[in-house]
């Protein structure tokens, strides 16, 4: 279980396929994207987690709010973020789905910051968990 004194990565985060997602829909990925840029974080990225992101934003109930392509949000996604690949395995996430996101994390040192309730209140995490309201308040 991760606790609040353990060493983490300062500025280095990876934010959930939902966090994405929402700044999207709401048409607000430029706002994230300046955020990022000027306060000098770091956004790790995954092969799973883009893959993730194409997944939703192909769906008929996400495609009604979409101005672009899959591919002009995922090309705007990589001009911010550093795609990586996973040295650690992890299991045991809250979702079985979401395991891929606790390896990131702990490949890198990151942070996750998610929307999800279950990963918020996940007791047994091994990584740091911040709530996207959260991130926004930390520069």
């Amino acid at each position: 279980m991760f606790e609040k004194n353990d060493t983490m990565q300062a500025n280095k985060y990876v934010l959930d396929c939902n966090v994405y997602i929402s700044y999207i829909i709401n048409g607000k990925l430029a706002d994230l994207t300046e955020y990022i840029v000027l306060n000098d974080i770091e956004i790790i990225f995954c092969r799973e987690l883009e893959a993730e992101i194409i997944d939703v934003l192909q769906r008929n109930h996400i495609k009604k709010y979409l101005k672009y392509t899959s591919n002009d949000y995922l090309e705007a996604i990589h001009l911010f973020t550093k795609n990586v690949k996973k040295t650690r395995q992890y299991k045991g996430s809250p979702d079985i789905k979401d395991d891929y996101l606790f390896s990131l994390c702990l490949s890198t040192k990151s942070t996750l910051v998610t929307g999800d309730k279950k990963l918020l209140n996940f007791k047994e995490t091994p990584i740091p968990v911040i709530s996207t309201t959260a991130f926004k308040k930390l520069f």
